[in-house]
């Protein structure tokens, strides 16, 4: 059977429940550390799977900006994005010769809200 690639909002929330599932671990790893009084293996050893889970919990958080980043809707948004984005550098370069600072304004501000739409749209897909 198969499944419909997996939305912002599915990787989101899988990634978040790994993340509280670590710092849970974390938590719990640091209390023994900070209760532990002797400098001895076992210390050592709860030393070096705190530092492994916050690794681990470094790489969940970069593993689902990718995979956010690799959705065929983001990468469209990105490309709208950079579409706007230059034109939003050149209305900003024509400012000086725009006759009054509502010109400005609107022009700048009509842009500036294509660009917010296009990222509202890609959450939303």
């Amino acid at each position: 059977m198969n499944q419909p690639p997996p939305t912002i909002d599915d990787i989101r929330n899988a990634r978040d429940t790994a993340l509280v599932a670590l710092d849970s671990v974390l938590d719990d790893i640091e209390d023994e550390i900070s209760q532990t009084t002797k400098k001895d293996a076992h210390l050592a050893e709860l030393t070096k799977q705190k530092e492994a889970l916050q690794a681990k919990y470094t790489a969940v958080s970069d593993a689902a900006t990718g995979a956010v980043l690799a959705l065929p809707e983001v990468i469209a948004a990105a490309s709208t994005l950079k579409k706007l984005s230059t034109d939003m550098d050149a209305k900003a370069k024509q400012l000086p010769s725009m006759t009054t600072n509502l010109d400005k304004a609107a022009a700048v501000l009509s842009l500036g809200q294509q660009f917010r739409d296009v990222i509202a749209n890609a959450r939303k897909s």
